[in-house]
C-alpha cells in the first residue's frame, strides 16, 4: 500500500481528535496515561487503512521524531509527506520541526564539482 498525503492527514487528524497535539502527549510515541486507548485506536486505524498497526506507528514515527539524517530519496519523501501532513492536521507545530542534514551522495558530488 502506498501512503498518500491525504491518507496521512486523515490519520493524524484522527489522532489529534482522540489525543490532542503530540507535544501534550508526555511521551515520544504514545500519549502518557492513555496507552491502552492508543493501542485500540492504532489497531482500528490499521484496519481502516488496511495496514498493520506497525504500519501506522511507522508513519507516526516519521511525523513525530527528529531524524538527524535522511539518506535516500524514499526516506526524504516519507519525511516530507509525514511532516507536512502532521503540520496540516495539527499533530505537530512548526517549532517542532528538526534542523535536518540531508545526505545525498549525488548532491554532495555536484556541490563539490561547482
Amino acid at each position: 500500500m502506498k501512503w498518500t498525503l491525504e491518507m496521512r492527514i486523515t490519520l493524524y487528524s484522527r489522532l489529534v481528535s482522540e489525543f490532542g497535539p503530540h507535544r501534550h502527549w508526555g511521551n515520544e510515541i504514545k500519549p502518557k496515561g492513555k496507552e491502552d486507548r492508543f493501542t485500540k485506536v492504532i489497531k482500528k486505524l490499521g484496519q481502516e487503512f488496511r495496514v498493520t498497526p506497525w504500519g501506522i506507528l511507522d508513519q507516526l514515527n516519521w511525523a513525530t521524531t527528529k531524524q538527524r539524517e535522511v539518506k535516500d530519496q524514499s526516506a526524504v519523501r516519507d519525511f516530507i509527506l509525514n511532516k507536512a501532513a502532521a503540520l496540516k492536521a495539527g499533530l505537530i507545530h512548526y517549532v517542532e520541526l528538526p534542523l535536518i542534514k540531508m545526505l545525498n551522495e549525488q548532491a554532495s558530488k555536484e556541490r563539490k564539482s561547482k
